[in-house]
């Protein structure tokens, strides 16, 4: 072994974790838009909507992000998620919500600390949506109409396994003015 010891990550992510109730009602949907009992449904406790994904980061970026979390002032706000959609090509099933601005302020808010943090994260647009299947071959498209409170956003961090990746919070932070 050489005398420099290899550097430590942890692959994370900001996300908001919807309530247990609402996490049941788009498991549901889920049923109604897809038939095949083939595909990787994504467990209950494992959906999410991500805000902000970071990738691999060290212990250290970690602390600094979780600062940045911190600093964050914002009041809570609603999301609506409207359509049950497939993505052929990515092979998923999955609620899209609609465009918000106070969502949209929440990421950008959170894009703006990291950047004073100076943690790197994915620079891809933002596009409010909850997967809800992977490797989908088909499934039927489907309007809905779900209210989602949201009051908090948190910090997970994501562990691969043979049955799809694990998802743990490592931070969560109350939404306030």
């Amino acid at each position: 072994m050489s005398a420099r010891s290899a550097v430590v990550t942890q692959r994370v992510f900001f996300a908001l974790l919807p309530p247990v109730g609402l996490a049941r009602e788009m498991q549901r949907i889920a049923q109604t838009c897809i038939a095949d009992t083939s595909v990787r449904r994504i467990s209950l406790e494992s959906l999410h909507m991500t805000l902000l994904f970071l990738g691999e980061r060290t212990q250290n970026e970690i602390e600094r992000a979780q600062s940045a979390a911190e600093a964050v002032r914002q009041a809570p706000f609603e999301i609506r998620l409207k359509h049950c959609e497939f993505r052929k090509r990515q092979a998923i099933v999955w609620l899209r919500g609609e465009t918000d601005a106070t969502l949209e302020a929440l990421v950008e808010n959170l894009r703006a600390g990291l950047q004073r943090a100076e943690v790197a994260f994915d620079p891809k647009p933002f596009l409010p949506h909850v997967t809800l299947a992977r490797q989908v071959h088909s499934a039927t498209p489907a309007d809905c109409d779900l209210s989602w409170p949201v009051h908090e956003f948190a910090l997970m961090r994501s562990s691969p396994s043979p049955s799809g990746s694990r998802y743990q919070a490592i931070g969560q932070w109350p939404l306030r003015s």
